[in-house]
C-alpha cells in the first residue's frame, strides 16, 4: 500500500518538529550539566525520544514507498540555553 503524497509531506513535516525539539533537548543539556546532573540526563533522554519518534515516522513512510525529504533545522533559540 502506498502512501499518498499529502500523507507523506504531513509525516515529513512532523519529523521535522520532532528532529527540532530534539536540537533543542539537546542544546539545553550541557547548561544543565554545569549545574544539576539530573536534569542534563532527563534532557538527553528527551533528545533519544524525539530522534526516536523522527525515526519511526521516517521508517512508516519508506514502508509505503514514499519519500523522505529532511529540511534544515535552525540553531535553537538563545533562550531556550538558559534556566
Amino acid at each position: 500500500m502506498n502512501i499518498s503524497t499529502k500523507m507523506q509531506n504531513a509525516i515529513n513535516g512532523q519529523v521535522q518538529y520532532e528532529l527540532a525539539s530534539a536540537y533543542i533537548y539537546l542544546a539545553m543539556s550541557p547548561t544543565a550539566k554545569r549545574r544539576l546532573a539530573w536534569m542534563c540526563h532527563w534532557l538527553r533522554l528527551q533528545w533519544q525520544e524525539e530522534v526516536g519518534h523522527a525515526m519511526r515516522l521516517l521508517n512508516y513512510v519508506l514502508r509505503r514507498g514514499g519519500r523522505v525529504t529532511l529540511e534544515e533545522i535552525g540553531k535553537p533559540p538563545a533562550n531556550s540555553l538558559r534556566f
